[in-house]
């Protein structure tokens, strides 16, 4: 008989991160994710930060016409960006995980049932996690489903072709208390990464990593981006141009970058 507590980190190492979408441990994931569809940053100028992601990740733009904040499509997937209020520090404030057949009031009694609170939002539904990260279940396709906005054109190619959203990364203060949060949702883990190692799990056709924290810093941490192919040393030096913190490592890679605002994010390349 085959062990099945190994049986995905196994195909994990045969078969490579690309071929795990449908693939779960001995216990299935309680929630259907089809991947990671949104992320919601918070700036400091909207305007400038516009003109920002604008040129990295082109011009599919709507705007909320009740506020000042923007979405801007990438691929399947898109960025919500807001205002910042007085005081308060740009940072990533959410993710948003699409649901396949996405019931509300029936994922909230599942949820319920394992002692996770969830409440309800205008789209689906709110969770937080036990180091205060919060995220978002709701149905597919939410860009379809955004009301009450108004296209806004905007010039120029984009720097990069983005294909949708690749991972985001979470800081923890306790892996443990964590890793069984996560577990209930999407299953188990199929790799150990970083330094100390942290479990990743499948969201569906993207991925959720849990970090140590190098610092008393907790919560949504970056983001990246699936993208074409594109030459590094021009990317480098347009990051650099448009107020990004941006540098090559040891072996000539891009692997991250802050936005003006230091918001940290990456971009990763599609196979």
């Amino acid at each position: 008989m085959i062990d099945k507590a190994l049986n995905r980190r196994k195909l994990m190492g045969l078969l490579g991160a690309a071929a795990i979408p449908a693939v779960y441990g001995a216990d299935p994931p309680l929630v259907r994710v089809k991947l990671i569809e949104h992320v919601a940053v918070t700036v400091s100028n909207i305007d400038k930060a516009m003109i920002f992601y604008r040129s990295l990740f082109g011009n599919d733009v709507v705007k909320d016409n009740r506020s000042s904040t923007r979405f801007l499509r990438m691929g399947p997937c898109y960025l919500e960006i807001s205002q910042a209020a007085n005081g308060e520090a740009s940072r990533i404030t959410r993710f948003g995980a699409s649901v396949e057949k996405f019931q509300a009031a029936t994922l909230k009694s599942s949820l319920i049932n394992v002692g996770i609170p969830a409440k309800e939002s205008a789209m689906g539904l709110i969770i937080t996690d036990p180091d205060g990260s919060v995220f978002e279940f709701g149905p597919m396709d939410s860009w379809n489903l955004l009301r009450d906005t108004t296209p806004e054109p905007g010039p120029g190619a984009p720097l990069f072709q983005s294909r949708g959203m690749q991972h985001v990364a979470i800081l923890s203060a306790d892996m443990k208390k964590s890793t069984d949060f996560y577990r209930k949702l999407f299953g188990m883990e199929y790799a150990m990464q970083g330094n100390p190692p942290g479990p990743r799990f499948q969201a569906g056709d993207t991925r959720i990593g849990l970090y140590v924290p190098p610092s008393n810093k907790t919560g949504l941490d970056h983001y990246s981006v699936l993208v074409d192919k594109y030459d590094i040393p021009n990317a480098l030096e347009k990051l650099k141009a448009l107020g990004a913190k941006a540098a090559l490592n040891r072996d000539g890679v891009l692997p991250e970058f802050y936005d003006p605002d230091g918001i940290r994010m990456q971009v990763s390349t599609a196979a």
